[in-house]
């Protein structure tokens, strides 16, 4: 495996044992839901440093779509 920072690809099955594996593993499973259309990468980053490795953010989230591009677009396979 990568360092712990990095996830490896599909390594653990399907993504769905990916969640399960790191949301057991952090304890954590933080999910971001706003009102109102911000940047949401300062939140990944925050989230990110404290050692999350899965976040959700709801479909609610006015821009999500754009917050899940930029987030992939920084993070690649940091997140699952």
């Amino acid at each position: 495996m990568k360092s712990s920072d990095e996830l490896p690809p599909r390594a653990l099955g399907s993504a769905r044992d990916e969640v399960i594996h790191w949301t057991r593993t952090v304890g954590i499973l933080p999910a971001i839901k706003l009102k109102q259309s911000v940047d949401l990468l300062p939140y990944v980053r925050a989230l990110h440093q404290a050692g999350a490795r899965v976040i959700e953010i709801t479909a609610t989230t006015p821009g999500v779509l754009d917050a899940l591009r930029a987030t992939t677009a920084e993070f690649g396979t940091k997140f699952t």
